[in-house]
């Protein structure tokens, strides 16, 4: 019975450290600054339920053009209640990039966690990555708004 008991308290010890990791696991999205709701983190579900869109564009960092699934930049801002001139983007390498906020109302800016049907990984660009429809608006392949595809994206600061 002590052997059982025994084992029993092991096993549930080993299936709590087992299973810690995965609730302390990083949002994939952490956004902060002018939002109506103050700092919040969000996972690649909580964009889903925004909006899921498209965009068919060719990058400056693929080849071909390629179908990326995210929600709009524009409409996570509304969801945020989001208020300012400019939205710091910043990635996991701690690369970040100033975007007005004019861009997401100009252009269909995504933030897309897919990319030809694959989820973005780390080395895909992901888990999030900027995208903006380049071949609708030839003008975003300019070298100054090319710095703002953020890539492993994982935090927006709104000012």
């Amino acid at each position: 019975m002590k052997v059982t008991a025994g084992l029993l308290g092991a096993l549930s010890l080993l299936n709590l450290l087992l299973i810690a990791p995965v609730w302390a696991q990083e949002p994939d999205l952490q956004v902060s600054g002018n939002i109506g709701q103050g700092a919040t983190d969000l996972a690649i579900e909580d964009l889903q339920a925004i909006g899921v869109s498209e965009v068919r564009t060719t990058t400056p960092w693929t080849t071909g053009v390629k179908t990326f699934k995210g929600v709009l930049a524009r409409d996570l801002m509304a969801y945020l209640q989001a208020t300012g001139d400019v939205v710091t983007a910043a990635a996991v390498n701690d690369y970040s990039a100033v975007i007005p906020l004019s861009d997401f109302s100009r252009y269909d800016v995504l933030i897309a966690w897919e990319m030809e049907g694959r989820r973005l990984s780390l080395r895909d660009k992901g888990p999030l990555w900027i995208v903006y429809p380049l071949d609708q608006n030839p003008e975003v392949g300019k070298k100054e708004v090319q710095g703002r595809w953020v890539w492993q994206l994982n935090r927006l600061e709104v000012q």
